[in-house]
């Protein structure tokens, strides 16, 4: 356990121990039993599905608003406010040239002071929607390679299944798969809201709204859809045979 502590996803394992088979003997003063010391029943994880699920719900909520958190401070990095060059700083001194016109109407200089003024709001605006847009086009972007990765993930899942059955169908252990497993599904809850259910054969199901994404060895890819023509990732949406759910 030691060894493993940089291990990533690795988790404490014990020997279960029993007592091994009696030796029975018999002499002339009766028959004796002797035992042959212990036995190794199995090596088990330290692992509490109860603390999984928790930690897993957290995880959910931890990767939604992280997410969110990220994109709204890009957009306030491209607003800029409040801050000398930000939008509000270029519409206060639009306004202040309506006022000096106001007080002289006739001068020429200040009505170009106006125009000047006016031409800066829709230059700055016009800035901002393509900072804008660029963000959109970038977490499009994002979007698509997210996609990518979850159906990386989903598929090594649906392998790690096979992998466990196989071993623990024959009596051995399969707990490194059981950590890689671990690890993966760790990494999904942050990305998507999905549930996880154990089976008694150690393989597990993971459905995302409803729907089953990973059962034992099958998966299904998810794709990103928008509702939105033109932006093929404006708005993400998980399809499967022609069922649409949102992510998060």
């Amino acid at each position: 356990n030691i060894a493993n502590v940089n291990t990533k996803g690795y988790v404490r394992q014990r020997v279960d121990m029993a007592d091994a088979p009696y030796a029975g003997i018999v002499t002339n003063t009766g028959n004796y039993k002797i035992g042959l010391g212990a036995d190794v029943q199995g090596i088990s994880q330290i692992r509490h599905s109860f603390l999984d699920g928790m930690y897993r719900m957290e995880n959910e909520g931890l990767g939604y608003w992280a997410a969110r958190e990220k994109t709204l401070e890009e957009i306030q990095t491209i607003i800029s406010e409040p801050m000398e060059n930000g939008l509000q700083h270029v519409l206060n001194e639009f306004w202040d040239s309506w006022q000096e016109l106001s007080k002289a109407p006739d001068s020429l200089t200040v009505r170009a002071l106006v125009i000047q003024r006016g031409e800066a709001v829709v230059q700055h605006v016009n800035h901002l929607g393509s900072q804008l847009d660029k963000l959109q086009n970038d977490l499009n972007t994002e979007i698509a390679v997210r996609i990518g990765e979850l159906n990386n993930m989903i598929k090594q899942i649906a392998d790690l299944n096979v992998k466990i059955l196989k071993y623990e169908v024959a009596s051995d252990s399969a707990n490194d798969f059981r950590d890689q497993r671990n690890v993966l599904m760790d990494e999904l809850t942050n990305m998507v809201n999905v549930n996880i259910n154990e089976m008694q054969d150690g393989q597990v199901a993971i459905t995302l709204g409803g729907h089953f994404i990973v059962y034992k060895g099958e998966y299904e890819e998810i794709y990103a859809k928008s509702n939105v023509a033109g932006s093929p990732f404006y708005v993400p949406r998980l399809v499967k045979n022609d069922l649409e759910v949102s992510i998060g």
